[in-house]
This record gives C-alpha cells, sequence and structure tokens, in this order.
C-alpha cells in the first residue's frame, strides 16, 4: 500500500514503509527537530547536529524527496547564495493492521510566501 502525498504545488507518492524508515532515523530525526523552530541551512544543521557534511546532504536529499522538508535558496549577507531548509509538513500519519501500513504526510500550505 502506498502513502499519498500531497504537496500545496504538486502531488506526488511515497512508501509509508520508507517514511517509517526516515522517522526511525535518528539523524533524520534530529534534522527535524533543528527545522521544526526555524529555516537552517546545511552547514547550520552539521554543527547543530554534529554530524559530517556528506550525512546532513544525504538526510536532507532523503526528507526532501520524501516532501517532509523543502529547500529555496538564500541570498546572504556576503552576497553569496545559500540553501536554506524548512519543514513542508503539518502532520505524518500512520495507521498499522497486522502486516499492513499505510501513512500520509499533510503538508503546510505555502502559498502565502
Amino acid at each position: 500500500m502506498t502513502a499519498h502525498v500531497t504537496r500545496v504545488s504538486e502531488p506526488s507518492t511515497v512508501r509509508p514503509r520508507e517514511l517509517l524508515e526516515l522517522f526511525g532515523d535518528e539523524r533524520a530525526c534530529e534534522i527535524l527537530c533543528h527545522l521544526d523552530t526555524e529555516s537552517l541551512t546545511a552547514a547550520e544543521l552539521v554543527e547543530r547536529c554534529d554530524i559530517s557534511r556528506p550525512t546532513a546532504y544525504r538526510r536532507l536529499d532523503e526528507l526532501t524527496d520524501a516532501g517532509i522538508v523543502d529547500s529555496q535558496c538564500r541570498t546572504g549577507d556576503d552576497g553569496r547564495e545559500r540553501r536554506e531548509f524548512s519543514l513542508a509538513l503539518e502532520a505524518v500519519e500512520f495507521e498499522i493492521r497486522g502486516d499492513d501500513v499505510d501513512g500520509s504526510v499533510r503538508h503546510t500550505d505555502t502559498a502565502g510566501d
């Protein structure tokens, strides 16, 4: 069974087991906890989560592909562009029935941004 991930701009599909794996990953959860309060760059997440840059980008790519995290390019005070990451979800729901798992992600409405 699949979990339907509905984004404000485009629909996509993510398997519930993939979502469970992401939420079961300590590093991914740590990143999500930091993104819960503010948008951050990968470099800021590396420092705050005490993880390597490759690990941060790998988890961010997985979270972005799953529709859980969004990224935007921002120009810093130094004129350099940086990608900032933010939470893209409002809620995640799982239903487990025997050997079957169903899940969904409800995204935050960002149309006013």
